[in-house]
């Protein structure tokens, strides 16, 4: 019961585009997710992915949808990815270009976003700009991320030490 309040906590920030505040309650669940199987881990696995993506997360997003592939592909559980809605569009595109997936899996994504972009014809279509801004956010590590974003600040070395350790 608490899981699934947790859940609906986790989608309503999403939906609010609080990501921060649906990330943290899915990570105070992942000791829980340990235990949930095949259609329930896929759920918080798709809402952990968003919440990433929508913080410009994009390697830990990546992460996220790729382990929800792992367990939908061989079942085919596509609706899980429906009930993500068009926000998962984006970033299943941006999967299914990495060399990450299986050729299995690599069809079940494009199945899977032939169904999202059928179920939701009005959804905009990511820009090519956007989407090479977060391939490249994924090529280097969180830590660096961090270090780019501290440095865009302006903030001098000592500044920048004290922050980053």
């Amino acid at each position: 019961e608490n899981e699934l309040h947790a859940l609906v906590w986790a989608k309503l920030h999403l939906s609010r585009g609080e990501h921060e505040a649906a990330e943290s309650l899915l990570r105070a669940m992942d000791g829980v997710r340990a235990g949930f199987l095949g259609v329930a881990l896929l759920a918080p696995q798709l809402l952990g992915a968003l919440a990433c993506w929508g913080q410009n997360k994009t390697h830990q997003a990546q992460d996220e949808l790729r382990a929800a592939l792992r367990v939908a592909e061989p079942e085919r559980m596509i609706r899980p990815f429906l009930d993500g809605g068009p926000r998962l569009i984006p970033l299943l595109g941006l999967v299914a270009q990495s060399d990450s997936l299986s050729l299995a899996q690599r069809r079940f994504v494009e199945m899977v976003l032939d169904e999202l972009r059928a179920a939701y014809p009005d959804a905009p279509a990511p820009s090519t700009d956007e989407l090479d801004r977060r391939a490249l956010a994924a090529t280097i590590s969180q830590r660096e991320q961090e270090l780019l974003a501290v440095l865009a600040e302006g903030l001098t070395n000592r500044e920048i030490a004290a922050r980053l350790v």
